[in-house]
């Protein structure tokens, strides 16, 4: 039995494709939803991270603390800067502005939705379980050209136990259960249910092909930007055969 959960397609679609990537990402909004009224902006470029915390000072009023630095795994240790400055207006000048260092913090990026935050500054120490915001539904319906990279895993049929491009059409659309879709590939079909944490959305389901393969699908770091889905997808044949697939997936409409 061939394991098709991709369509082939021609090879102009490879060339088209073949820059495009999906790598983990922390850049969101974050929060403790136990300390709601404050919360975590992070960048994340290359292996940089740049976190801004807006929170509140003794006075009542409006503050913020920034950190920067590289990721070493998936933590960011360094130090808590407060900044001050002008006003914004004509008058604005950047050379008054100052960043003052008042203490250290550590955040750890336990999964790519939940994470740590270790503060210490102003006499201040504690720690907060933070996780990404939501703030908007993300609509992840939609058609795309993709391609996708496979590795394979455990695989007991010929020429299935080695890394793989993959290209084609496929589309997702809404079913009339809360948070549950459907994504077809033209070959094989993934009915899942959807949780959406901040700019990612994951899922879990199950997937059954023309073939007669059927078995359980687990999606990741989903992104959907106007013309663009990321995406990362494990699929698991059924019992006896086990064959895993693992592809990182990018569309375009």
């Amino acid at each position: 039995m061939r394991l098709k959960i991709w369509q082939i397609l021609t090879s102009t679609c490879l060339a088209l494709f073949s820059a495009l990537s999906h790598a983990g990402n922390y850049q969101d909004w974050w929060w403790d939803p136990q300390q709601s009224g404050m919360g975590f902006n992070v960048g994340h470029q290359g292996n940089t991270v740049v976190v801004a915390w807006y929170n509140y000072g003794e006075d009542g009023k409006a503050s913020y603390l920034t950190m920067a630095g590289p990721l070493n795994g998936t933590v960011l240790k360094a130090g808590l800067y407060r900044g001050t400055g002008p006003a914004p207006g004509p008058g604005y000048s950047s050379s008054q502005v100052k960043q003052t260092l008042v203490g250290e913090a550590s955040i750890t990026f336990g999964t790519d939705t939940h994470a740590q935050f270790n503060y210490s500054f102003d006499g201040k120490e504690g720690t907060m379980a933070l996780e990404r915001f939501t703030y908007a539904t993300m609509d992840i319906t939609g058609s795309w050209d993709f391609v996708n990279k496979n590795t394979y895993i455990g695989c007991d049929y010929l020429g299935h136990n080695k890394n793989k491009i993959d290209y084609g059409t496929m589309r997702i659309v809404k079913q009339t259960s809360a948070n549950d879709y459907l994504l077809q590939t033209g070959s094989c079909d993934i009915a899942f249910k959807a949780s959406q944490a901040g700019g990612q959305v994951s899922g879990v389901g199950t997937f059954q092909c023309e073939d007669g393969a059927v078995g359980s699908a687990v999606i990741s770091k989903m992104t959907v930007s106007d013309q663009v889905m990321r995406m990362n997808l494990v699929v698991t044949d059924a019992p006896p055969l086990r064959c895993i697939q693992e592809a990182v997936v990018t569309g375009v409409k």
